[in-house]
């Protein structure tokens, strides 16, 4: 008798409709339709998405090893999702893939009714479950390391654990994280300490090694303060967490912009509306009360407001920081001060940066608060890059970004899950189509000829 996990996938698998065949490779020379670098929730979800759209040429390739693709099992410190239970995710609509199913499945209806949100190694055995049921292989510890222009085609160089490989693509999807059009950013301050006493939130950190020393967070974001209970949880001595904000910016509730314009037309506003909005809603990062509370939990923890980094400094081993009581002294220092969009920074994106447009390359309201914001890829359709210099450099929109970096020209948190069932449709039909119309002659010579043998049947009284 199978157990009711093993029916529900059966029954998912039905539902999803992997029992019609994937579309082949229609353009010659070519290895792949479609190459996602990124095998966490986004690039499971963009995979399932175009294996129901019939493309079944699809490679994922994730430069991190088995088990570490994705924040869920590495970076993700918070104890549950920030998101409602109930949030459409990666199923894209098929209930029997959906975390209620699972879990229900797993443990009971029971069980799934009195749990609140979301435990994140939860989430990550649904997501490890989601892809073993669809059968989406995902390729660990391999690399993109360059793109370059072909003709109606991308080449792409891979460092791979059999070796280095170069391959002809026609779409590429980034999906690789907050940082994949960029890197963290460090101030100048913190680079200035030795690298074995300072670490960024998108670090992989051993919190257990940080037990009974004094531990300097920066930053006022959520993933600083969930730094800094992770390290109050592993008996970190003390812990002090440093913003030069004069208060917490508390995510408040957005109002007014809860429509569907606003979700999933964003992308038809003029360039001005599109920049207003967006970095008025994101110029300063929030924190969740509840990541507030659970490092306030400990007494060992202190929250300094208004205190910048112009006196970080090391004064023998010791980090120094002046407060308002006066100088606080660690051992360690952990930045959650964010990250930078920044295509440049990015060593296999050295030939596309200079061909791509940047927001700052339209005309644009100045603000001196916003200027990093012009570094933002100016993307298009189906989330893709556009080019800066057309119509030399149109190879660029063969690249599409889901990543956080099309927040400003699509008004999405690409990315995050409470998004997957707008922005995944978005790009996937943009995908489908442009493989479709380079195609168009071989798609009407099928149709034509399935069109004729249905008339010939009728005729012949087979039909």
């Amino acid at each position: 008798m199978s157990s009711p996990l093993a029916e529900l996938s059966a029954r998912a698998r039905h539902a999803a409709g992997f029992s019609q065949t994937p579309g082949e490779i229609t353009a010659p020379g070519v290895d792949a339709d479609i190459l996602i670098v990124g095998g966490g929730q986004s690039g499971l979800a963009i995979a399932f998405a175009l294996r129901r759209a019939g493309i079944g040429s699809v490679r994922i390739i994730d430069a991190a090893p088995e088990g570490q693709a994705g924040i869920w099992a590495t970076t993700a410190r918070m104890r549950t999702l920030r998101t409602p239970k109930t949030i459409p995710g990666p199923e894209l609509g098929v209930a029997e893939l959906s975390f209620a199913s699972w879990y229900t499945a797993l443990s009971a209806r029971a069980a799934y009714d009195g749990l609140g949100l979301i435990p994140v190694p939860l989430w990550q055995d649904y997501l490890d479950w989601f892809a073993a049921t669809l059968g989406i292989a995902v390729e660990h510890d391999t690399r993109l390391d360059h793109v370059a222009p072909g003709e109606n085609v991308l080449h792409v160089t891979l460092t791979t654990p059999s070796g280095v490989q170069v391959q002809s693509i026609r779409k590429l999807v980034l999906a690789n994280g907050i940082d994949g059009l960029g890197a963290p950013y460090l101030p100048d301050a913190i680079v200035a300490l030795p690298p074995a006493v300072r670490a960024h939130t998108a670090d992989s950190i051993d919190f257990s090694k940080l037990a009974g020393r004094r531990i300097a967070v920066i930053g006022g974001s959520a993933s600083a303060f969930d730094a800094a209970a992770t390290a109050l949880e592993h008996g970190a001595a003390e812990v002090g967490l440093f913003s030069r904000s004069p208060k917490l910016a508390i995510a408040p509730e957005i109002t007014g912009l809860n429509y569907t314009l606003t979700h999933r037309l964003h992308d038809l506003l003029s360039d001005a509306a599109r920049w207003e909005i967006v970095t008025n809603l994101r110029r300063r990062g929030t924190v969740p009360l509840h990541s507030v509370r659970r490092a306030e939990e400990f007494a060992n923890f202190c929250t300094h407001l208004g205190v910048g980094l112009s006196s970080l400094r090391l004064e023998g081993k010791d980090i120094v920081i002046d407060a308002p009581d006066g100088p606080a002294r660690f051992d360690f220092l952990i930045a959650g001060t964010g990250y930078r969009t920044d295509l440049s920074a990015r060593p296999e994106l050295k030939a596309v940066a200079p061909a791509t447009q940047l927001w700052k390359h339209r005309a644009v309201p100045s603000d001196p608060r916003d200027g990093l914001w012009g570094e933002w890829p100016y993307l298009g359709r189906g989330l893709a890059l556009t080019p800066r210099d057309p119509p030399s450099n149109n190879w660029v929109s063969r690249i599409h970004v889901y990543t956080y970096a099309a927040i400003l020209s699509h008004g999405l948190h690409v990315g995050d899950i409470a998004t997957a069932h707008i922005a995944v449709p978005k790009l996937v039909d943009a995908l489908v189509a442009d493989l479709f119309a380079e195609d168009i002659a071989v798609h009407e010579t099928r149709a034509i000829a399935a069109a004729r043998a249905f008339a010939a049947q009728l005729a012949s009284g087979q039909g």
